[in-house]
């Protein structure tokens, strides 16, 4: 290849410049670059270099434009970002840093500003796939960034246009047309039921399942009747998406089946000392292929048939034991965790506690769990109450770490400590309270942890994202003077993160005030 031989002649020094073959030259000309051999130079080896490059990018010449030129952009309206936001859009795009792009996009967007046209292939690349920036993206590429999402198809998203909700349902492409159910069901989910049920019977049965799934946002009974119809669909696929969404209203057949099943199968006693659980797993219960239970799903490490009546129990609002057995939830839990099948209830309560969202239920299950942490004998719960952390509002979450990670002074120094579960979860913003107990907490830990693979040092790069930005030379100070390369890697990212953090919070509270004083 002529590349390598240019470079390979170039290496080798001006003595061997006159050795370049004459085939080289032609096949450079026919790329459109010509030298000269009567008069070559490492100068113009150099040129002949930089042009191959560009010419081996694009893979061939480019054929001459034949036809009408494209009508120019509009002049764009918006102001363009300041050279502070523009600079700092640069650098997060070279760290490839998905949460500060979205942190700096959406405050470029809150300024009403536009980014500079040199970023708008590379962003709209990136809203290809990265549907958190796509909201943004469409309101500060300006006109020229619309006139230049024309010529691609998949920035189509990009362009301002304004099209017919029934045309695009009836007529686009799938992605186009779940993208606009969802849309909807945010904020008119009755007409995106309508439309569905309009064009139902001339779909095919995977576009009747993902069309199904979009009605999981904002479910209401008024899908119930719709969806118990279809969860006697001829096609399985159709079917399970209309069950799974019927165990989530507490009037539909799913939910009442599996009260039917367990209310067989189990009772609890009041006696004088308190109450008691007898359950009976000698059977399987009836039917249960049809209401969505999973024969080998096993969440548990019990038998068969726990694991079915498990699943039932997560089906079952959990307020329906309060009320049928008119026992509160506090003694419910006490009187499960001794039973042996303790494992089977804590964890269907905790499901169907987060699919109802009972705040009552969940936040009992917390207060059980974490009087649980502070006993020093090892707990009967055999499985991870991860899930039971997340869609906390971040007061509760708040409270529920500090309370935590102050219960005991080795909290975070088990990597699967109730309290680093915790803090692991992901999008959260930590108070400033919580943050420096923790901060400070890692400070000590860094001078003594050499571990390859730490939970600790991926607490300290979540917290780069969660903690005030506005605290960071607090932050910044105090950490000791030797660590070990995986921690000092991490520290090192931590400042990094946080500091750019800190410049995009000044650039949106600088450019607010400058707009309220004008």
């Amino acid at each position: 290849m002529s590349f390598e031989t240019l470079l390979k002649t170039l290496l080798l020094g001006s003595s061997n410049l006159s050795e370049l073959q004459k085939d080289v030259f032609a096949e450079l000309k026919e790329f459109g670059i010509e030298i000269n051999d009567e008069k070559l130079t490492e100068e113009k080896i150099l040129d002949a270099l930089a042009a191959y490059a560009i010419v081996r990018k694009a893979a061939r010449v480019l054929d001459s434009f034949q036809g009408e030129l494209p009508i120019a952009a509009k002049t764009d309206e918006l102001d363009l970002c300041s050279d502070k936001a523009s600079a700092l859009l640069s650098q997060i795009l070279k760290m490839e840093d998905e949460r500060l792009l979205k942190d700096c996009l959406e405050t470029i967007s809150l300024l009403n500003k536009r980014v500079p046209e040199q970023y708008l292939p590379t962003l709209l690349d990136l809203g290809i796939k990265n549907l958190s920036i796509r909201n943004s993206l469409q309101h500060i590429i300006g006109k020229r960034g619309e006139w230049l999402a024309s010529f691609e198809p998949e920035w189509d998203y990009a362009e301002n246009k304004i099209l017919d909700e029934d045309q695009v349902f009836l007529f686009g492409k799938k992605k186009d047309r779940i993208n606009l159910l969802k849309k909807m069901r945010l904020t008119a989910p009755e007409k995106a039921l309508q439309l569905i049920e309009k064009c139902w019977q001339e779909e095919d049965f995977q576009n009747r399942a993902d069309f199904v799934k979009t009605l999981e946002i904002n479910l209401t009974t008024s899908d119930l009747i719709f969806l118990e119809k279809t969860a006697k669909d001829g096609r399985k696929e159709v079917r399970n998406e209309a069950v799974k969404l019927l165990s989530c209203l507490e009037d539909s057949s799913v939910v009442g089946f599996a009260k039917e099943q367990l209310l067989k199968f189990i009772n609890i006693a009041k006696n004088p000392e308190g109450i008691s659980l007898s359950v009976n797993l000698k059977n399987k219960p009836e039917d249960w292929r049809e209401y969505g239970i999973l024969e080998n799903y096993k969440p548990l490490p019990e038998g068969e048939k726990a694991n079915l009546f498990t699943q039932l129990i997560a089906i079952v609002p959990v307020s329906f034991w309060n009320s049928h057995w008119k026992v509160e939830t506090k003694a419910l839990l006490e009187t499960a965790y001794m039973d042996k099948f303790c494992n089977m209830w804590f964890w269907g309560w905790a499901k169907s506690a987060l699919k109802f969202k009972d705040s009552t239920w969940i936040s009992e299950l917390h207060r059980f769990l974490f009087q649980l942490s502070k006993k020093e004998e090892p707990s009967k719960i055999k499985f991870s109450p991860d899930f039971l952390f997340r869609g906390l509002d971040d007061d509760f979450f708040n409270k529920l770490a500090l309370a935590y990670i102050r219960n005991e002074i080795q909290a975070l120094l088990n990597d699967n400590s109730m309290t680093v579960i915790l803090l692991l979860e992901e999008e959260r913003k930590w108070s400033d309270d919580l943050s420096n107990e923790l901060i400070n907490r890692l400070k000590s830990i860094a001078a003594k942890d050499n571990s390859y693979q730490s939970n600790r040092r991926i607490l300290l790069k979540k917290a780069a994202y969660a903690v005030n930005p506005l605290l960071f030379e607090q932050f910044e100070n105090g950490w000791p003077e030797q660590m070990g390369y995986a921690w000092q890697k991490e520290f090192d990212n931590f400042k990094a993160v946080l500091q750019i953090r800190k410049e995009i919070q000044a650039l949106k509270n600088n450019d607010t005030i400058t707009a309220d004083e004008k």
